[in-house]
């Protein structure tokens, strides 16, 4: 309703007739974009793919193990390798890439990114780790062993 006054009034102001034509303008407008489905899709409106009735196989999860993890931490890489959890979190001024004892959650080795980076995700290719900025577009790579910063790049 406020619309339709905000709009009536804006439409007013000129001669003549055209606040009504102008006003049946928007509607017809709105009407056509709110009613009218988009090609190509019309036929998802009016049929359902033929498995959808079909029941879907489900499969179970049984937990092996449980490890432990800082809670606190805004996880967002992960990977195992060589018996050791590596993480990048994320957060500004909370950004750190780890190495953590599997068994105990333990911190071996960390790495904090400066105040202005976003720590995003990890992946471990030829003995370099290679970390993700949210935003920044920028990868930071480290030496898997060291943790030592061998290059920054744009991404």
């Amino acid at each position: 309703m406020i619309k339709y006054f905000m709009l009536r009034k804006r439409y007013d102001r000129r001669s003549g007739n055209s606040g009504i034509w102008g006003l049946l303008t928007v509607l017809a407008v709105w009407l056509i974009l709110t009613l009218h489905p988009c090609p190509g899709h019309a036929q998802s409106f009016l049929t359902r793919p033929a498995g959808l009735n079909t029941g879907v196989p489900v499969s179970s999860v049984v937990v092996v193990n449980v490890y432990p993890h800082d809670s606190a931490n805004f996880t967002q890489g992960l990977f195992f390798h060589q018996g050791f959890f590596y993480e990048s979190t994320g957060l500004h001024g909370k950004s750190f890439l780890y190495r953590k004892d599997i068994k105990t959650g333990k911190t071996l080795q960390k790495v904090k990114m400066d105040q202005e980076y976003f720590g995003e995700g990890i992946a471990l290719l030829k003995n370099k780790i290679y970390q993700l900025t949210w935003k920044s577009g920028i990868v930071f790579v480290y030496n898997a062993k060291t943790f030592r910063k061998i290059e920054q790049m744009k991404y």
